[in-house]
């Protein structure tokens, strides 16, 4: 049986106290709720792109925010439906990068890379993938968007980096841990890859590395104090934070972790704990949208904010 969590469910606090900053509840994502999205900060607004429905199937829907007015407006669906992909933003453009389609039992990677310029209404095709990918993350860098983890054949090592008016991917040097349902975000010109889980949430990672492009090899950062999958991560006011997730015993993971000078610090705490949400930072501002409020396939439309 599946549930639906809509913008106006109170949650719960079962999974520890509020923490400060508190959570706020923003304008709920447009229907249909849906999980496995992921989001970006882009052309002044917060973007959240494809995702999986209540029952079962892949969407091509783009949301636009504006955190100024607290008011969501349509963006141009995708060509194709998808779910577990991942977004970055290079030389203005929004990019989508990899991830499903297709519904359980049947899903399928692609390699598929498509962006979207300011003001444009058409998606436009651009260097695919050296290799199909789900479940991956993107770290967005000044000059170059890093494509990092996921599942091909099984989690991925690899990284592939695009960088401004390049003509393809390059191969960048491979993660310690494979890695899928991961997170990555970029902060003072390094992009981070955060946990994951090898298949199952019994194998949640709690690993964090790092790496700047000329860079031979990840560097091992502080690890997180949750093991998590099916997360998502940003950096309100460049500091690199982590939220959402999913555990073993029907467990969503309510806390959300910023990176310290102390290492990774309980920081704030959902009201609806989720997994497969898009965490993106609007300035000091950290937005968790969409998800499952429970393992498996759940959707929610809750949208929270923290700020910093």
């Amino acid at each position: 049986m599946m549930a639906v969590l809509t913008g106006c469910d109170s949650g719960d606090d079962t999974n520890g106290p509020a923490a400060e900053p508190p959570s706020q509840r923003r304008a709920a994502l447009p229907a249909p709720p849906r999980t496995e999205v992921t989001g970006a900060y882009w052309d002044g607004r917060i973007v959240v792109v494809a995702g999986l429905l209540e029952d079962d199937t892949p969407s091509a829907q783009v949301d636009f925010y504006d955190p100024a007015a607290d008011r969501w407006s349509p963006g141009p669906p995708l060509p194709v439906p998808l779910h577990h992909t991942a977004v970055g933003v290079l030389g203005g453009r929004l990019y989508v990068v990899g991830g499903y389609t297709g519904t359980a039992g049947n899903w399928q990677p692609v390699d598929d890379v498509r962006s979207l310029g300011s003001g444009e209404t058409q998606w436009r095709a651009e260097p695919a993938l050296a290799g199909r990918r789900g479940a991956l993350a993107v770290a967005s860098l000044e000059d170059a968007i890093v494509a990092i983890g996921g599942v091909a054949n099984g989690p991925e090592i690899r990284t592939e980096i695009l960088r401004a008016g390049a003509a393809s991917w390059e191969r960048g040097p491979d993660m310690t841990h494979p890695t899928e349902h991961l997170a990555a975000t970029a902060a003072d010109g390094r992009a981070y890859a955060i946990a994951g889980r090898y298949q199952s949430l019994e194998s949640n990672l709690k690993t964090v590395e790092s790496f700047a492009l000329g860079d031979e090899r990840w560097r091992d950062e502080p690890k997180l104090r949750h093991a998590r999958g099916g997360i998502g991560a940003a950096a309100p006011a460049g500091r690199p934070c982590v939220a959402g997730g999913e555990a073993p015993d029907d467990v969503t993971i309510a806390a959300i972790e910023c990176l310290t000078k102390d290492g990774w610090t309980l920081t704030a705490t959902l009201a609806v704990p989720r997994h497969g949400v898009a965490v993106v930072a609007a300035g000091r501002t950290l937005h968790v949208i969409g998800g499952g409020p429970r393992p498996g396939l759940f959707v929610s439309d809750t949208h929270e904010a923290f700020e910093f």
